[in-house]
């Protein structure tokens, strides 16, 4: 009996450094995967809020919008997009303003490319395993909270959506 407790546990310990995530890996994955997103052709826009345009991924919803942001879910994750329409896609505004919030960001990231200025920091919280993601492009940007596992889709995901903003 002792030998299968010992063994059920080797078994759960395994499991649980198997899903454990480190930083290395967390910066590298979303880094590639951002910079993909940002070079890519940008999706069709096929959802609007107001005079904002924008596509939205599988499983995620528009909860409210307003004149200059829209909150999206997915899941029981919260997603919130900012636009300011009087910033150009080279501008760095909102990238300037979260580098003086994030005193030592876990991913800092940047992208040009057919002028346009695009970023991606991560975060980490105090909480365990919580990370604040932020991708923008220009005046633009889409900010939310997340496990480790998921910072690299979750930023993936959040550039699609913002290189798809248009303006009306």
């Amino acid at each position: 009996m002792k030998k299968y407790f010992t063994g059920l546990l080797f078994v759960f310990l395994l499991f649980l450094f198997g899903c454990t995530i480190n930083d290395e890996e967390i910066q590298t994955a979303t880094i590639d995967q951002t910079k993909a997103s940002f070079e890519a052709k940008p999706p069709a826009a096929g959802d609007k809020s107001g005079s904002i345009s924008y596509y939205l991924p599988e499983g995620y919803k528009a909860e409210a919008g307003k004149t200059n942001n829209v909150i999206f879910t997915k899941g029981d994750q919260q997603y919130i997009l900012f636009v300011n329409e009087n910033e150009k896609e080279t501008s760095s505004f909102f990238y300037d303003t979260l580098l003086e919030q994030y005193k030592d960001p876990l991913v800092n990231e940047t992208f040009e490319d057919k002028g346009r200025f695009g970023y991606i920091l991560v975060d980490k919280l105090k909480a365990d395993d919580e990370y604040e993601v932020s991708a923008g492009i220009g005046g633009v940007k889409m900010t939310t909270q997340t496990k480790s596992r998921e910072v690299a889709d979750t930023a993936e995901q959040m550039m699609k959506i913002v290189s798809s903003v248009s303006f009306e």
